[in-house]
């Protein structure tokens, strides 16, 4: 513990007797790890930006669909989906169907009925969630019949009141511009299931799930539309950030490792006396490299962890998402080792010096 406390104070040594050098790689080690990581963090900010605008609900839905009616997918089918822990939400509709509305006979409005509870992308203007034998309708639709909100949907010889509007982002467009009644049997005939998964990469995983969870009488007369398309680019463009931050790293440690070599050099050629006078008193080559590397490597390490401390804390909120702590070690750790990598060959070449011809020359 000794031996190892009285290398470190002779490395603090060296690094006192010159200071300009010292202070010089100080400044590059904190300089190159807060350029890193304030470089990742706005990297990290984007890439979410960018993968967030391509998962969004217009790319997680899947929806299966019966066109003929032939296919016999149960009802009760979307409470099934709901379960897997990938789907966020599911809901079986009936085939479009015209109807009108009561005592204006406004219309013709499209309507569909529908089994189970309706996600939370229905999102509601006025009104209550509709109960079996109820309905609720489009508010935009509504709005253009220029008639109050609580009237009825005729349809099949049947009134069903209407009991709430809503309005819906544009990925549910099944859902768009039509009257929505909940169905007063169970017997409904499903057309369409929509599947809401909670990611894209769910939605490639999930396809084959919710085809067998839908259990369809003939699987032929069932087809499946998806955006596959979305994911695939969110793989690309993630790889594509990942590979820019390895060529970050990459064009960190080369520059610090040529400039390190130049440092080292310097140190070398500045202190020759010092490290012969250690030489000719009994020093062996091995501690002497060890000295130089050592030496070259403490200032920039240090300026390092300054540099990467001072970058998170900077990044304030945005640093606890987009920087990742194995990340910071990382950048200390690949200053530290370019740092070692550029030392190296000046200290060895100060190792293998004659001590006798070092001193004639002072």
């Amino acid at each position: 513990m000794s031996s190892a406390r009285s290398f470190l104070f002779e490395c603090l040594q060296i690094l006192a007797a010159q200071r300009v050098l010292g202070f010089l790689m100080l400044g590059l080690g904190t300089i190159a790890a807060a350029s890193m990581i304030l470089t990742v963090g706005e990297a990290q900010a984007s890439r979410r930006a960018v993968l967030g605008s391509i998962d969004n609900t217009a790319n997680r839905l899947v929806v299966l669909t019966d066109d003929s009616g032939q296919g016999g997918m149960p009802a009760g089918t979307a409470l099934s989906m709901e379960r897997s822990e990938s789907v966020e939400w599911a809901l079986a509709v009936s085939k479009l169907e015209d109807a009108a509305l009561a005592r204006t006979h406004a219309g013709p409005i499209s309507v569909r009925t529908f089994d189970g509870p309706l996600p939370d992308s229905v999102d509601l203007v006025s009104g209550r969630l509709p109960l079996s034998g109820e309905a609720i309708i489009d508010n935009a639709l509504l709005q253009s019949f220029n008639v109050g909100p609580w009237t009825a949907i005729e349809w099949n010889g049947s009134a069903y009141p209407i009991v709430g509007t809503y309005t819906l982002d544009s990925s549910l467009k099944q859902l768009s511009g039509i009257g929505l009644i909940a169905s007063p049997t169970p017997e409904l005939v499903v057309s369409r299931i929509l599947v809401m998964f909670r990611s894209l990469a769910d939605v490639r995983l999930g396809q084959g799930l919710v085809l067998d969870l839908a259990r369809p009488e003939r699987v032929e007369e069932i087809s499946i539309s998806s955006n596959l398309q979305a994911f695939a680019l969110q793989v690309e463009i993630a790889q594509e950030l990942e590979r820019s931050r390895r060529r970050q790293a990459l064009q960190v440690l080369v520059a610090m490792t040529v400039v390190t070599l130049f440092v080292a050099l310097a140190l070398v050629l500045v202190q020759r006396e010092y490290f012969g006078l250690k030489r000719s008193l009994g020093a062996s080559r091995s501690r002497l490299t060890a000295l130089i590397v050592a030496s070259s490597a403490i200032a920039p390490g240090f300026g390092a962890l300054l540099g990467s401390i001072a970058a998170v804390l900077s990044q304030g909120e945005r640093a606890s998402t987009g920087i990742e702590p194995s990340f910071v070690l990382a950048t200390v750790v690949t200053i530290v080792a370019s740092s070692v990598l550029g030392a190296v060959p000046p200290a060895i070449a100060a190792g293998l010096r004659d001590p006798i011809y070092v001193l004639r020359t002072l």
